[in-house]
């Protein structure tokens, strides 16, 4: 993972922006480095999940550190990828948070331990039937 882009996730979800989002990382590597992940970057807000069985996402999905995707409360694509913490540091994480506060949405209190099947989702149909758990968060 990316440290610095880790831990302004965890700082996004401390802040009043983790009562209208989720952040969410997703270990390709399974439990134990998801858990690992979690633990070493001290992830309490922001949540951890794991991808069942080796399989590889069937979402758009990056590296943070190369730009993050995000999702809407109803599952759109606000972008595929943000602008990259690698070529522009902070401003990297200003793009997001201008996306982040066009919603309001509130989130759970917590989703640790949850068993989670993404379903529903119209314009990303492809994301449907993707299942994890969530380690942190």
């Amino acid at each position: 993972g990316c440290p610095p882009c880790c831990q302004q996730m965890e700082r996004w979800a401390s802040s009043g922006l983790g009562d209208t989002a989720v952040f969410l990382s997703v270990c390709v590597e399974g439990p134990r480095v998801a858990k690992t992940f979690a633990a070493t970057y001290g992830l309490r807000k922001s949540a951890c999940a794991y991808l069942e069985h080796g399989d590889s996402p069937r979402f758009p999905a990056q590296l943070g550190c190369q730009g993050f995707v995000v999702l809407d409360a109803q599952g759109r694509v606000l972008s595929l990828r943000t602008r990259a913490w690698t070529e522009e540091r902070d401003a990297a994480f200003d793009d997001v948070e201008r996306l982040l506060r066009a919603t309001s949405t509130k989130r759970a209190e917590s989703a640790t331990g949850f068993r989670v099947r993404l379903a529903g989702l119209a314009r990303r149909q492809d994301m449907n039937g993707l299942e994890g758990v969530v380690v942190a968060g």
